[in-house]
């Protein structure tokens, strides 16, 4: 009998410790190419543009992070944080994560930074983005992605 317990006590603690797979929200989401997107939408043509990405991953914790810099007079940056934000929550409802919370500073026409807290499974998960008016239509946007298990 002490025989079963112990085995079964080390099957729970592997079972707890063994990371669960990414979202697909995770895995398929790309910051820069929803951004381009937003920009092709509302008819957006930048100017000079600097970016690039990376993730890192160790046993259950996850991150991904984004740069986008560039140039454009077109719309207040806040409109655009505005439809980033929408594009961004409505991957993650398409990847059915569930919405824990949302964050945003508000200025008069948009966010000009916005987070989602998530969660799908044992997976939680946090988006955050924010947008910088460098000024005279430069700008410089930042978001990263990080999800984490809990077991």
């Amino acid at each position: 009998m002490l025989l079963v317990t112990a085995v079964a006590a080390l099957l729970a603690l592997a079972v707890k410790s063994y990371p669960s797979p990414p979202t697909p929200f995770f895995a398929q989401f790309n910051a820069q190419r929803e951004l381009q997107t937003v920009f092709q939408e509302l008819g957006i043509k930048t100017g000079f543009s600097s970016g690039g990405g990376g993730s890192s991953s160790e046993g259950g914790d996850r991150r991904k992070q984004w740069d986008f810099a560039s140039h454009q007079l077109q719309y207040p940056l806040d409109e655009v944080g505005q439809k980033f934000a929408a594009r961004v929550e409505s991957a993650l409802e398409r990847s059915d994560c569930v919405l824990q919370g949302k964050r945003k500073q508000q200025t008069n026409h948009g966010p000009r930074a916005f987070g989602y807290s998530y969660k799908r499974g044992a997976t939680s998960g946090e988006f955050f983005a924010e947008l910088v008016d460098l000024g005279e239509g430069n700008f410089h946007i930042h978001a990263f992605c990080f999800e984490f298990t809990k077991r």
